[in-house]
């Protein structure tokens, strides 16, 4: 609890120094001395200044998130821009702070960019919270991965627009049109010409959209993320079985991210049963039984995950 208490002291007077002095000129010492952190503390939570940049991205990217899953039901054109028109909100609450992180923001080799490859599973977080608008829109076309990783960087563009907007005027105004035109466009989403033209034009951006996948990485995301939903928690009344399109779509990006470049897939698993309150429990140093249950699916999980070839880390 202490070193939460830590951080959120510490990310607090972050956003305030950011917007104060501007990124360049804060420092974490000076950060931690303001929010009554000993340094030695802070630099154990954020590293750097870089750290507590990063951090403020993923509040962003929770902020997205929680927006996605509070849509309403209707097209991808009302579905994408109820999303933008949210997090502009947001966005708005805090644009001193974003402001300052800009310049960082914009350099995709340097530690706080958010087209680095640092910020990675960053831009797949946010990718997968569009995907999951307009997979679970009701007119959703065949080629949704295709229509999503173009409209993430439509979103990139209008979040980049608002930091040059001084009331917010220009890129809601963009957002208008975007709705518009995605309205008239969507019966021809589905046709072959444009869903090709898509694809091309994803290839061209490359991985700062999102990776472009093989069939086989495909087919391995889609088999790790239906063996971790096989236990999921369903609503009363819905069938079991594979997971739905629109269950899938949060963690495709992520996954095939981590697939494609190789690298670890993190999972953040249940926590252990709670102890009853018993002092020869909660003291022990050996797992109850009801731990040990737990830690042999934690391990069954994870092996089983690992035959799909991606490094699994717990």
């Amino acid at each position: 609890m202490g070193s939460e208490g830590d951080a959120a002291r510490l990310l607090a007077e972050a956003r305030e120094s950011f917007a104060r002095d501007g990124f360049e000129a804060a420092a974490i010492d000076a950060i931690a001395k303001v929010a009554g952190v000993p340094l030695a503390q802070a630099l154990l939570l954020f590293p750097s200044k870089y750290a507590l940049a990063h951090a403020l991205y993923q509040g962003v990217v929770a902020d997205t998130l929680s927006i996605v899953a509070d849509l309403e039901a209707g097209s991808v054109a009302a579905r994408f821009a109820a999303l933008l028109e949210a997090k502009l909100d947001r966005l708005d609450a805090q644009r001193d702070v974003m402001r300052a992180l800009l310049s960082v923001a914009m350099d995709a080799r340097g530690d706080a960019g958010v087209l680095s490859s640092k910020a990675a599973a960053l831009r797949a977080r946010t990718a997968g919270a569009i995907l999951t608008a307009v997979v679970g829109a009701d007119d959703a076309p065949a080629n949704a991965s295709e229509l999503g990783a173009l409209l993430y960087g439509l979103h990139l563009a209008v979040v980049l627009l608002w930091t040059q907007d001084e009331d917010g005027k220009m890129a809601r105004g963009v957002v208008t049109l975007a709705r518009d035109l995605l309205g008239q466009a969507a019966p021809m989403l589905a046709l072959p010409f444009v869903s090709e033209a898509m694809h091309r034009l994803g290839a061209i951006f490359g991985d700062r959209l999102a990776p472009v996948v093989s069939a086989d990485v495909e087919r391995r995301a889609r088999w790790i993320l239906a063996r971790l939903m096989h236990g999921r928690r369903l609503a009363p009344g819905e069938a079991d079985g594979a997971p739905a399109e629109v269950e899938l779509a949060p963690h495709l990006p992520l996954v095939r991210a981590a697939l494609s470049e190789d690298r670890p897939l993190e999972l953040l698993l249940p926590a252990f049963p709670a102890k009853s309150p018993s002092p020869a429990k909660v003291l022990g140093k050996l797992p109850d039984y009801a731990e040990s249950i737990a830690l042999r699916s934690r391990d069954d999980r994870c092996r089983g995950r690992a035959t799909a070839a991606c490094a699994v880390r717990s």
